[in-house]
């Protein structure tokens, strides 16, 4: 097969397949490419904007401290399930692809298209992901992978992106309620599928 030929479909499903361990490296640059491009934005954005639109790239450097090297997978199988295989590799594919980039992209272009309290659904999974470490850090007295950037950004980023909106009169209850309840969705997606493997 020469260079200019298309790519077939074995080498498509390839690279499908190589997908749960590579997916990972995009995190780190992206999310620093992200943060970089804050600034090109920031002179003529509204504040609420910038609080909202870093919701992603802060998570996408929590991804790479959670997930480099299978870390968290390994760590959730080890100490929650006991040697059972409790999440999979394409188990984090989905939740960090769809659970977070997906839906953060969507909670941005709904919050400048829509309401701007829809940026609260990104701001709440990032506070309510940050209280999921804290809560495993402090019970088990130990490091969990993820938690140092839970503290040392999602807390005071994702608590500013909240302040910012409800100041600026975009955090009507209802705005709330949708936030603090898609990033439970989520959260409660991801115990109830381990705890069946669980059971299983």
């Amino acid at each position: 097969m020469s260079d200019a030929d298309p790519p077939s479909p074995s080498r498509f499903v390839a690279s499908i397949r190589r997908l749960p361990g590579a997916w990972m490296d995009a995190a780190l640059p992206v999310g620093l490419l992200l943060l970089l491009l804050t600034f090109a934005f920031a002179p003529q954005a509204s504040w609420w904007w910038i609080w909202v639109w870093l919701q992603l790239p802060v998570y996408m450097l929590h991804q790479w401290e959670e997930h480099a090297g299978d870390r968290f997978r390994n760590w959730v199988n080890l100490k929650v399930g006991r040697g059972a295989t409790l999440l999979t590799p394409l188990d984090v594919v989905v939740i960090n692809l769809i659970g977070v980039w997906c839906v953060f992209a969507v909670a941005l272009v709904l919050a400048v298209r829509v309401q701007p309290g829809f940026g609260l659904i990104a701001a709440y999974c990032v506070l309510v992901n940050a209280a999921v470490h804290i809560i495993a850090g402090v019970k088990l007295r130990s490091y969990n992978p993820g938690l140092l950037t839970s503290v040392v950004l999602f807390v005071p980023v994702g608590g500013a992106c909240i302040a910012e909106l409800q100041r600026q009169g975009h955090g009507a209850l209802a705005m709330h309620a949708t936030g603090v309840g898609v990033a439970v969705a989520i959260h409660a997606a991801i115990v109830v599928t381990a705890l069946r493997r669980k059971r299983a």
